[in-house]
């Protein structure tokens, strides 16, 4: 059986780097996932949030709850939008009706490398879910492993996911 995703695609990588939202389409079917776009999304509410102006974050979140609240899987392409929605939305949404929907919707997102580690399904493209200790690790973004508290197998998954794809790079396979 597919397992069922939405795909939020971040205001940044839908007008800037459009290829990683193709990209990250690409793979989650390759991997066997049923991937919904509901097209009703726009930004998260970050760059307002970030910036101290709440009152124009507050009807991105909104708006983001609304949309994506009845999906059981959301994934996403950007560790620092995953942990807006997971991390500063119920502080953002403290006073509004849609505060324990934030919650919820928050506790469904994944950012795209962690949806790939938790909940892959057998397949060449995937690392394993515990990394041998030869395998370099690389720095991860800290939005993604820092405010997300994301801790898969003690391993942050951008690394084992840099490391699987270094063992498979052309210079390694010499």
């Amino acid at each position: 059986m597919k397992r069922k995703v939405a795909l939020f695609v971040p205001c940044f990588v839908d007008q800037v780097l459009p290829q990683v939202a193709i990209d990250t389409l690409t793979v989650l079917r390759r991997v066997g996932c049923d991937v919904v776009f509901p097209e009703d999304q726009t930004c998260c509410g970050q760059p307002g949030f970030n910036t101290g102006h709440w009152e124009a974050a507050l009807p991105c979140a909104e708006r983001f709850v609304r949309v994506f609240s009845g999906y059981d899987c959301i994934v996403c392409p950007s560790g620092s939008c995953t942990s807006m929605v997971r991390s500063h939305y119920p502080e953002l949404l403290a006073s509004s009706p849609l505060r324990q929907d934030a919650i919820d919707v928050g506790q469904r997102v994944f950012e795209f490398s962690e949806f790939l580690v938790r909940f892959r399904t057998p397949s060449p493209i995937i690392p394993p879910a515990t990394p041998p200790a030869s395998w370099e690790s690389t720095p991860s973004p800290c939005n993604f492993c820092g405010p997300c508290v994301i801790s898969i197998c003690g391993r942050c998954p951008m690394r084992a996911s840099a490391a699987a794809l270094a063992e498979c790079s052309p210079q390694n396979s010499a």
